[in-house]
């Protein structure tokens, strides 16, 4: 059978998409004249706000493109391979520049590889954003890899389990667990401490859901979390800096706000850790912003403009993300921006758990794990950081998201 066309309008796929329009429609508000009391756009920054405009109609373009091409299980495999294999490229190239002691220029970006790998990203934080969201893609293409079967006789128990643990390590699955192994040792190397944090409870949380959703997933579910937990984090994790991840995790309940270096690179010196009450403070300095503009917002890319004027004197640094996702949406497009935005991630949560049933299809199941792995890990990540507010990963974490509504809406024979 061919690829069928889209329908955005099947099983419910309207909402988010409306909810994605509305979003764009709110930015361009922003910029059209005459709606602030002084006859001019509602942007403070009319050219910040148009690149904000193009970046989002970017991401409607993709959801759409998503939409009307991947619309078969085997187009929806070769996307969640291709997300992995990119994760893959991007993990050895991290590697490779860490263990070199890599001094560039990339993209008019000095780039110094000083403890905390980062690969192509400038902050290490948003190379483990990255990597969350190919693992997650990793982890889906392996559980739509697992075939559902009869539990096998008592009679003949152990030959049916040597059998299935030979055909495992001969086959496809086994090179995938290498992949993500490969990414996980990246992961660890970025010494995130919101990044592993947020992959390792949305791993087990995962678990989880789909032991609950989907009984018959259960026992390789649990084998994938604990293989993973024990296997990737904890015995590799360990080989490439995985304390260095729990030590600065420690280090966050003494830390104090330094004068100089947090998030900038300093004259030789190792910037000390912030706790999480220090983390948070600039999202706190900038909730009154939401409040002086709370329906429409400043304009979309405005927040370094707009909060300059609510750092209290003395405070370090300048700072042109708010270090929180859903306070910088509020910012920049108001409450009404910031509802359209979750919505999003509510309806294709809601989608995730729909298709993760046993009777869904194999690739359905594994389309709505790789959603659901993503949604928790940009969720928690999104508290401390702006991994969405960077291309690459808000590109990524739109198309995970927007195959669910398109590759799942069909039962494939798996």
């Amino acid at each position: 059978m061919g690829p069928e066309s889209a329908d955005f309008t099947s099983k419910g796929a309207l909402a988010p998409f409306l909810c994605l329009v509305g979003f764009v429609a709110v930015v361009g508000l922003q910029l059209l004249p005459g709606l602030s009391a002084a006859g001019s756009p509602l942007s403070i920054e009319p050219f910040a706000t148009q690149q904000y405009l193009f970046l989002t109609l970017v991401y409607l373009g993709a959801w759409m493109l998503v939409l009307l091409t991947v619309t078969t299980p085997a187009r929806a495999a070769q996307l969640l391979m291709a997300i992995a294999a990119t994760g893959v490229m991007q993990a050895a190239v991290a590697v490779v520049l860490q263990y070199s002691n890599a001094r560039y220029l990339f993209f008019f970006e000095d780039f110094d590889q000083r403890g905390r790998a980062t690969g192509t990203f400038v902050n290490p934080d948003h190379l483990a954003g990255y990597m969350e969201l190919c693992l997650a893609a990793g982890i889906g293409w392996l559980i739509s890899r697992v075939k559902l079967s009869q539990p096998p006789t008592a009679k003949n128990r152990w030959q049916s389990q040597l059998k299935g643990l030979l055909s495992f390590f001969l086959s496809t699955s086994m090179l995938l667990r290498l992949v993500l192994v490969t990414m996980v040792i990246a992961l660890v190397m970025t010494h995130s401490r919101a990044g592993n944090g947020a992959f390792f409870i949305a791993l087990l949380l995962l678990g989880v859901v789909v032991a609950i959703r989907s009984p018959a997933l259960r026992r390789p579910a649990l084998w994938l979390v604990a293989s993973m937990a024990v296997v990737d984090l904890f015995v590799v994790g360990q080989w490439v800096g995985l304390d260095r991840v729990v030590e600065r995790m420690r280090d966050t309940a003494q830390a104090s706000m330094p004068s100089e270096g947090v998030f900038g690179r300093g004259a030789g010196q190792r910037a000390r850790e912030q706790s999480l009450a220090e983390r948070l403070e600039v999202p706190r300095l900038a909730v009154p912003l939401v409040a002086e503009a709370p329906w429409l917002g400043h304009g979309g890319g405005t927040f370094y403009t707009a909060f300059p004027p609510h750092k209290p004197a003395g405070f370090p640094l300048y700072w042109d993300h708010a270090h929180n996702d859903y306070v910088q949406v509020a910012s920049d497009t108001g409450l009404i921006g910031l509802l359209l935005w979750v919505g999003i991630g509510i309806f294709t949560a809601r989608r995730a758990l729909w298709l993760l049933a046993d009777r869904r299809s194999s690739m359905q199941r594994g389309l709505g794990a790789a959603g659901l792995m993503a949604l928790m890990c940009m969720g928690m990540h999104s508290v401390v950081d702006f991994n969405l507010h960077i291309t690459a990963n808000a590109l990524t974490f739109t198309i995970l998201l927007a195959v669910l509504w398109s590759a799942g809406a069909r039962r494939d024979a798996g």
